[in-house]
């Protein structure tokens, strides 16, 4: 099933007297929208943005999406677990919604739950082994709230993609901060680890973090002891062409700390993971200075996760990730994309340790033909820090 937006065309001829303004065919604008859930009306991001089968944008973090358009281009919107949206008439309307998935009305020879669960965790395990070692360029930003201050980070990174992104080295970034009265500020992002939080999944290889959560898929995959942590649903949704299946994974004990949770949407052919929907409870380090004394600390709060996953080389990776961290002081939201490998200038690589800002600063400025604002649309506020 498709749906296609049939939107009213305006063309306006030109008239040196009357005024009126030209769109002329093969001329390229702008266009704006913002994407919502059309149940939830909440917005969606991680949404994917093709003309012409070519990648020219993602949706940030609220939903919204600005890309280059020609008035001859048919543009498509897609996200697994939504129905694809083709628009091939101008103007675009302020909001677009797309429409969840329904669950297949049809029947279909199908598997159990357990084997559905089964061959995804043998697709991921197998992909994570035979391609541990590729490797991919990803633009991340990074917005920090904490009080009154606002703090950015913009940078490219080359990691390995497979099923988890692993052993990352900068490339290029900025770093911005700004209080709420203008000032610049001291960082506290500077007393966070946020970095290695783009490597969260539910299967993470080789990657330390990965101890310290229960994770849907661990390492050693066991049913039983899955069942002991888990209960689990499975649905097949209808994409018309493409069926898929939903796995739903929620914790049976609501007291469980530090077990992650979501929908994990899945090929229903190869058993290869599309898009990864989940939350999680759990803390982060802050590490302060006291009296030449190091002092680390901890904030609880909630993880919300969305990964989508892509086949194009022939294995699970990671095409795009939005997540977003909240504690009662602290809010933290990043989405990040891969890049097309031909868009960047040769750089010196600098391996991410502990804190990206240690790194950022050993590395040059973002070069500015990757137009990234023409990928993904910074916020509001984003933009007012980064052009101030």
């Amino acid at each position: 099933m498709r749906r296609i937006i049939h939107i009213l065309l305006l063309l306006f001829l030109p008239f040196v007297v009357g005024g009126f303004s030209t769109m002329a065919w093969g001329q390229t604008f702008k266009v704006r929208s913002k994407l919502i859930d059309e149940d939830t009306k909440i917005p969606v991001p991680g949404v994917n943005i093709y003309i012409d089968g070519d990648l020219k944008g993602i949706s940030n973090v609220e939903g919204d999406v600005q890309i280059e358009v020609n008035v001859s281009d048919t543009i498509v919107f897609a996200l697994a677990g939504y129905e694809a949206l083709r628009v091939h008439q101008f103007p675009l309307p302020a909001v677009i919604e797309m429409e969840p998935l329904g669950k297949l009305l049809h029947e279909v020879d199908v598997l159990s739950d357990d084997a559905v669960l089964t061959n995804t965790f043998k697709t991921l395990k197998k992909d994570s082994q035979k391609h541990k070692k590729k490797c991919r360029l990803y633009f991340n930003r990074i917005t920090m709230e904490s009080g009154a201050q606002t703090e950015i980070v913009e940078d490219v990174m080359e990691a390995e993609s497979a099923v988890n992104l692993r052993c990352r080295n900068l490339l290029c970034g900025q770093y911005w901060g700004l209080a709420e009265d203008g000032d610049s500020v001291p960082s506290a992002l500077e007393k966070i680890d946020l970095h290695w939080l783009s490597s969260a999944g539910p299967m993470m290889i080789g990657h330390q973090s990965a101890n310290h959560y229960t994770l849907p898929f661990p390492l050693k995959f066991s049913l039983s002891r899955f069942k002991r942590i888990y209960n689990m649903t499975c649905d097949i949704l209808d994409g018309g062409e493409d069926l898929m299946y939903c796995i739903h994974f929620q914790r049976k004990r609501p007291e469980q700390q530090m077990v992650l949770e979501g929908d994990l949407y899945v090929n229903f052919t190869t058993f290869r993971p599309l898009k990864f929907d989940g939350w999680i409870n759990m803390a982060l380090n802050i590490k302060r200075q006291q009296d030449a004394i190091t002092i680390y600390e901890t904030e609880s709060g909630t993880l919300n996760l969305h990964i989508s996953y892509g086949e194009r080389h022939g294995f699970t990776e990671v095409t795009d990730m939005h997540y977003e961290f909240s504690t009662e002081g602290i809010n933290v939201k990043s989405i990040l994309v891969n890049l097309d490998e031909g868009l960047l200038p040769q750089h010196e690589r600098v391996a991410i340790h502990n804190n990206i800002l240690d790194d950022i600063r050993k590395v040059k400025p973002i070069h500015q033909s990757l137009q990234i604002n023409n990928i993904i649309k910074r916020t509001a506020r984003e933009d007012y820090i980064i052009n101030r």
